[in-house]
């Protein structure tokens, strides 16, 4: 087969490669930062290996080239920030929460925002308990960008005890903006008495009808290239 026939036979199966395939956000980072570090704003984004400088991730198959991630809420002050954390939360490692000292004391934003022309799709994220406790939250969210909810449980039970955690899991949501809201302000603060996020699995793609005319495009190339071919 030709390279340019290998090459649009390449663009056919990406548009239609399995959405299971994804990038996790497994907090992996070297070296390895101090507990209560605040995470690095870079991780997460556009993921193209495994590994990248100093940073890893679970890679389902896929990379996310066109995503970025970020973690909030941050500021107004100097301990307003979400931080790292190697263990202790239930049995996830490296996991990222909200600084116990922080104005916004329990919340947890992560926002993936695709580039123009895609979208983002969250299949799943691990929760666990501080301490290895299990705590019931205010909330778990997914809204997109506009506010608008995709998914919503109130009065969570988040795993901690054993030690365990709790899976969110085949979510299969997708925006443009894909933000995951974690309330956990009703625990007693001051203690890093809240819940930490990790394994976040996510993919991108091109969205109808855009996907539409791509896969057309490709395959009036094959058919151009074999009428090529044919005439020779």
């Amino acid at each position: 087969m030709s390279k340019p026939c290998m090459a649009a036979v390449g663009l056919i199966l990406a548009l239609f490669a399995s959405p299971g395939l994804a990038t996790v956000l497994t907090f992996d980072i070297l070296p390895l930062p101090a507990n209560n570090d605040p995470i690095d704003q870079n991780y997460g984004d556009r993921v193209t290996a495994a590994v990248m400088g100093g940073f890893s991730y679970g890679i389902a198959g896929g990379f996310t080239p066109n995503v970025v991630a970020s973690y909030g809420p941050t500021g107004p002050g100097p301990t307003d920030y979400v931080y790292f954390w190697d263990q202790d939360f239930g049995d996830l490692t490296n996991v990222i929460a909200q600084f116990s000292g922080s104005a916004n004391y329990g919340i947890i934003l992560l926002t993936l925002t695709a580039d123009p022309g895609f979208v983002v799709m969250l299949d799943a994220f691990d929760l666990a308990g501080w301490n290895r406790s299990d705590r019931t939250i205010n909330s778990v969210q997914v809204q997109d960008g506009l506010g608008n909810t995709l998914f919503s449980q109130n009065n969570v039970l988040v795993l901690g005890a054993g030690p365990a955690h709790t899976s969110f899991a085949g979510l299969n949501l997708s925006a443009a903006t894909l933000v995951i809201r974690i309330d956990a302000s009703n625990l007693p603060g001051g203690n890093g008495l809240n819940v930490g996020i990790d394994n976040i699995r996510f993919s991108q793609n091109i969205p109808e009808p855009a996907t539409t005319i791509l896969l057309g495009s490709a395959l009036s190339l094959l058919y151009v290239i074999k009428r090529a071919k044919t005439a020779r």
